[in-house]
């Protein structure tokens, strides 16, 4: 190979890293700051109105086994400073995970 393409291979592979850098950290960041941003917030009574885990399953590639993936949903209303909401938040994360039972135990004990 000669000097141009090599170059141009090594900046292609430096942006692919600096772009995958900089989603990790962008989403740590936005991760840390919903929470630290939530330690502020005023604790007051929920009615829980409804919940449910739900469940998918994934293959990956050159897997034999599926990923059984749950996400925990619910629909609550609360009052705070005198005005009604309703909300759907249960946590802070992203999509569904494959964790153990127990952080969704603990959740779903919240909710009761």
């Amino acid at each position: 190979m000669t000097k141009s393409i090599e170059s141009i291979l090594a900046w292609l592979v430096m942006t692919v890293f600096a772009v995958a850098a900089g989603f990790i950290v962008w989403f740590l960041g936005a991760t840390y700051s919903r929470h630290y941003a939530a330690k502020t917030w005023v604790e007051v009574p929920a009615a829980v109105r409804s919940f449910d885990i739900r469940t998918s399953r994934s293959r990956s590639t050159g897997s034999s086994m599926p990923t059984i993936q749950s996400r925990l949903s619910a629909l609550y209303t609360y009052e705070f400073e005198g005005t009604s909401d309703t909300g759907d938040r249960v946590d802070f994360s992203f999509g569904s995970d494959n964790f153990s039972g127990a952080r969704r135990s603990e959740q779903l004990a919240w909710l009761m």
